[in-house]
C-alpha cells in the first residue's frame, strides 16, 4: 500500500507544471546526464536544466534513500533545486519507480 501511495504521489507530481518557491525551482523530466557533481534533466518542454549536485543532495526512489550512482539516464525525476547565485543546486531528487509491465 505504501508503494502505491508513493507511486501515486510521484505520478501527480510529474503531471503538475513546474513550480518555484522561496528562491527554488521544481523541474520534472528525464535524466539526461548524471555525474558526481552535475545533474542535467530534460524538462517537459524539452529544455535541458543543469543542477549542481552537492554532498547534501538527497536522492530518493519511493520511500527509500538511494545513492546518485543508482540513477540512470532516461529515468523520470522530479528535482527541487535551490537557486545559488546564477545556478541551481539540487536539494532533493525524486526518482520515479520503474514502470511495471
Amino acid at each position: 500500500m505504501r508503494r502505491f501511495i508513493a507511486a501515486a504521489t510521484l505520478a501527480v507530481a510529474l503531471a503538475q507544471p513546474a513550480l518555484g518557491h522561496e528562491g527554488g525551482r521544481h523541474v520534472k523530466g528525464v535524466v539526461k546526464a548524471l555525474e558526481a557533481q552535475r545533474l542535467v534533466v530534460t524538462d517537459l518542454t524539452g529544455q535541458d536544466v543543469p543542477f549542481t549536485v552537492t554532498p547534501s543532495t538527497k536522492f530518493v526512489r519511493g520511500e527509500k534513500g538511494i545513492s546518485w550512482r543508482e540513477v540512470r539516464p532516461g529515468e523520470r525525476v522530479v528535482v527541487h533545486g535551490e537557486l545559488e547565485g546564477a545556478s541551481l543546486s539540487a536539494a532533493v531528487v525524486m526518482v520515479a519507480a520503474p514502470r511495471r509491465e
